[in-house]
């Protein structure tokens, strides 16, 4: 713990540092998703590059240890929209934002490795002025939900439907519902499912504008997790040292159980192969059909058939 605290202490020291000096060409990789979608066992595993120094949802209010409320204690940003849709005209505390966790990991020599469920709709945003290079988590619908079902999780639409710009004119269709979830009168269930339609819907859109991005389902690196993280190394431009290939074989191997218990957030030691199918037994039959239902349109659109 007091460790842990004394590197959070260092890091502020170093960004704040960084903050007066002329922004440094970062060319960072964004890992994107949905909350619960494998962004945080896809973060892991890269982190471990030798090139790359992890930068933990730094659109989260709880990216940093010295984190408050939900202020960034470095330059102030107010963190308190879930998925936050960024572009020209309100990215200026953003370029702050962002420029403190650039200069700071580029000073030492690294680049930035940047883990972030809630940047769907930022993505488009870093990739351009940043150069990013973007990896982007796709998951089945029925095991999001089945999976935020776990650790009782929804989606605080209040915090997002607020942003009027995202509403109307980067997920327009969706505004309707985006609004009246915002009252708080669906379930867990529905908002995930809402979620996951307003994501992937403009994830699909992204992946035929953007085709140099990387589109990744969490089943095919779960079932195959040492070809399938070689060959998005190799993407990357990264070595796959013994290294990676050690903590991928710890975190996915059949020793390990598949289930997690539901007080543990993020359970990363997991038995892969058979995560797949972890919904079958935490969904009912009617949350199955709902799901399915609701989400079939577009989760054809990356090749999931429900």
């Amino acid at each position: 713990m007091i460790e842990n605290k004394f590197r959070a202490i260092l890091h502020y020291i170093v960004q704040k540092f960084s903050m007066a000096l002329p922004e440094i060409d970062a060319q960072p990789i964004l890992i994107s998703g949905t909350h619960r979608g494998g962004t945080t066992f896809i973060g892991t595993i890269l982190a471990q590059a030798n090139e790359l120094r992890y930068v933990y949802e730094p659109l989260s209010p709880w990216f940093d240890d010295l984190s408050r409320d939900t202020y960034c204690p470095i330059c102030g940003l107010d963190l308190n929209t879930w998925y936050p849709y960024i572009y020209e005209g309100n990215e200026k505390p953003y370029r702050t934002h962002f420029k403190h966790f650039n200069n700071s990991k580029r000073l030492i020599g690294k680049q930035p490795l940047y883990k972030d469920p809630l940047s769907p709709f930022a993505a488009e945003w870093i990739h351009t002025k940043y150069n990013a290079k973007v990896v982007f988590i796709l998951r089945n619908p029925l095991a999001l939900v089945a999976s935020c079902k776990q650790v009782d999780w929804g989606v605080p639409f209040d915090r997002l439907a607020h942003q009027d710009e995202l509403l109307n004119a980067y997920v327009p269709s969706y505004k309707k519902q985006a609004k009246e979830y915002a009252k708080g009168k669906h379930t867990k269930l529905e908002e995930t499912t809402l979620l996951y339609n307003m994501v992937y819907e403009k994830a699909y859109e992204l992946s035929q504008k953007y085709p140099d991005w990387i589109f990744i389902k969490h089943e095919d690196i779960s079932t195959n997790p040492q070809e399938e993280f070689r060959t998005l190394f190799d993407k990357l431009g990264l070595d796959y040292s013994q290294k990676v290939e050690a903590k991928v074989n710890e975190l996915t191997n059949a020793k390990n159980k598949a289930e997690s218990g539901k007080e543990r957030i993020h359970s990363l030691h997991r038995k892969s192969k058979d995560v797949t199918e972890l919904w079958k037994k935490r969904l009912t039959k009617e949350e199955i059909a709902y799901v399915t239902k609701s989400c079939k349109k577009v989760a054809a659109l990356h090749g999931y058939i429900l």
